[in-house]
């Protein structure tokens, strides 16, 4: 891993999911459980590609194309421009991004109502219940002329 994309800090919880989390999450069996796997089956790119939700409700077929990438052969490619900050982005899928990509024919189930709930949820079924880091923005309006 380059040293740039590595962080430490000496006292903190972690911000994200560990990659021991990420397993339990991608192997966790969810029969009859339709919501909860489309939950995760959404959760899962949106995490491997950094996405911010915005972004992810923003997908569509034609943001995926294959592009022969040298040294790597033909790869499924994410196109997209953020919804922020308007920059165009292009991400190789990484192969389990790419095959739900594929199962869902570029039409990921993208719930928008009660995510929160569902993502608690989802967390639960394998034990994932750590406290989690909850940032609080600081930033005030000015008041105008200043």
């Amino acid at each position: 891993m380059p040293t740039w994309l590595k962080m430490q800090v000496r006292y903190g919880r972690s911000p994200a999911l560990q990659a021991t989390e990420l397993r339990k999450l991608i192997s966790l069996p969810l029969f009859e459980q339709e919501a909860l796997a489309q939950e995760r089956d959404m959760f899962l790119p949106q995490t491997l590609l950094m996405l911010r939700d915005a972004d992810l409700r923003q997908l569509r077929p034609h943001h995926v194309t294959t592009i022969d990438l040298p040294g790597a052969g033909p790869t499924p490619v994410l196109s997209i421009r953020q919804v922020k900050t308007g920059d165009e982005v292009r991400l190789p899928l990484p192969p389990l991004a790419a095959e739900l990509w594929e199962r869902y024919q570029g039409q990921l189930p993208v719930k928008v109502q009660h995510r929160n709930r569902y993502m608690k949820l989802l967390m639960e079924q394998p034990g994932l219940t750590r406290d989690f880091v909850r940032v609080h923005s600081t930033c005030r309006a000015r008041p105008p002329g200043k």
